[in-house]
């Protein structure tokens, strides 16, 4: 498959289907999401997680760490900044991923952090607007809350196909 990527031959993803509002609410009824065991504090956690990031299969977070994610000063938003992309680990050109990204820089094409970091602090700091302008650091509040987690705390988690347990198990 990767050789037809390559090649530039079109290759079509599985996609999950999405899980809807009526599907969300059966999850609550029957108790698979909520806070009354640890069971469905974990499948909320983990429900939540895939809703707000579009984390769906196991191969799209199995290697997500903590510190891939900086909560900013004020907390009005988070910046992920992500591993090297496949474009990259596969040779193609950096300009080329520079036009269909919008990275502005060679750096951030090599770095791979998201091109919108500078906007979201330009975001933040309008929403504040109670003092002189201010310039928003990606880092934590302290350095306890950094989570020195990593990579093998999510891994601990291990939720694998935890969304199609809950759902065969409301019925969804």
């Amino acid at each position: 498959m990767t050789q037809l990527t390559a090649e530039g031959i079109e290759t079509t993803p599985k996609q999950a289907e999405p899980i809807n509002q009526e599907s969300e609410d059966i999850l609550w009824e029957k108790k698979s999401l909520g806070n009354k065991s640890s069971k469905s504090v974990l499948n909320t956690m983990i429900f939540y997680n895939s809703k707000l990031f579009g984390l769906r299969g196991v191969d799209e977070h199995r290697n997500l760490s903590t510190n891939q994610f900086k909560i900013g000063k004020d907390q009005n938003y988070i910046a992920f900044s992500g591993r090297a992309s496949k474009t990259y680990k596969a040779g193609v050109p950096e300009q080329e991923i520079m036009n269909r990204t919008g990275h502005r820089s060679v750096e951030s094409v090599r770095k791979y952090k998201r091109a919108s970091t500078e906007m979201l602090m330009d975001i933040s700091n309008i929403l504040e607007p109670g003092g002189p302008p201010k310039k928003c650091k990606l880092e934590p509040q302290d350095k306890e809350e950094s989570m020195k987690m990593g990579k093998s705390g999510l891994d601990s988690i291990n939720s694998g196909n935890a969304d199609g347990k809950m759902c065969v198990f409301a019925g969804v």
